[in-house]
């Protein structure tokens, strides 16, 4: 019997496992990260788990890093598009200055610009 393909990781898994808020939510998200299943990491999910955790719990940029930094390195953990070790060396470079969408490896071109409708204002 073929095994099945790995699922997805969603942001909201992400900071719940990280967050541990709500715990009802947090406890199901360990028993999936923390379980054996191999589970896929899209380069975007990441990009937005590190924004969620810096904008809206108010975590440092450094806590942000080490937390994901951790959790990509998890042996069940695969990464959809880049390596893992190109991703870790991109998320050292995010500890002060840098914005993970710049580190990243075309991540620039993963999201298009959001526009106000006017053409005139766009995501830096």
């Amino acid at each position: 019997m073929a095994k099945p393909a790995p699922a997805y990781l969603d942001s909201s898994f992400i900071v719940r496992y990280l967050t541990n808020e709500p715990p009802a939510l947090a406890e199901r998200a360990t028993a999936v990260l923390d379980g054996e299943e191999t589970l896929l990491l899209c380069e975007t999910i990441l990009m937005e788990s590190a924004y969620v955790l810096e904008k809206v719990y108010e975590h440092s940029r450094e806590e942000v890093v080490a937390a994901l930094s951790e959790l990509v390195q998890k042996a069940n953990i695969s990464l959809a598009h880049l390596p893992k070790p190109l991703v870790l060396e991109a998320l050292q470079l995010c500890r002060h200055d840098l914005h993970i969408r710049q580190a990243l490896p075309g991540a620039g071109s993963v999201d298009p610009p959001l526009s106000d409708g006017g053409g005139g204002r766009h995501r830096h």
